[in-house]
């Protein structure tokens, strides 16, 4: 599993595997922010909010470098664009079908389209580089 800090020092938690994307969302706290690209294969990524529920436009910076690693790491890397689903972890749980890495949203997902993003990911992947 992979572990980065957003540009405002807030936790991300990237999912390598099925087993790990498993791990991830279970171990989200109800407030934290689930991410994975909208109708094909993808990590999870868990944005982790602090404290008291933050305001969405408070965490736009996250927000963005959280779907720019969900487009980076999945089959839509090479995609010009790709839509990126989010909502908090809270609404988030197991699929019936038991499918390591599979789960089923309880509430609509907010939506957004992500094209590549070569500033942020550069400081995405040097902090991973650092590791």
């Amino acid at each position: 599993m992979k572990s980065l800090n957003s540009s405002d020092g807030l936790l991300i938690r990237v999912g390598e595997t099925a087993a790990e994307n498993d791990t991830l969302w279970r171990g989200a706290k109800q407030n934290d922010l689930w991410f994975h690209a909208d109708g094909m294969s993808s990590p999870h990524v868990v944005l982790s909010v602090p404290g008291k529920k933050k305001k969405e436009a408070q965490l736009s910076d996250a927000i963005h470098e959280c779907t720019q690693l969900v487009k980076y790491y999945s089959k839509a890397r090479d995609m010009a664009q790709v839509t990126v689903m989010y909502i908090e972890a809270k609404w988030v749980s197991a699929d019936p079908s038991g499918k390591a890495g599979s789960v089923i949203l309880k509430k609509d997902p907010r939506r957004t389209k992500v094209v590549f993003d070569e500033r942020c990911m550069e400081f995405m992947l040097a902090q991973l580089k650092r590791k």
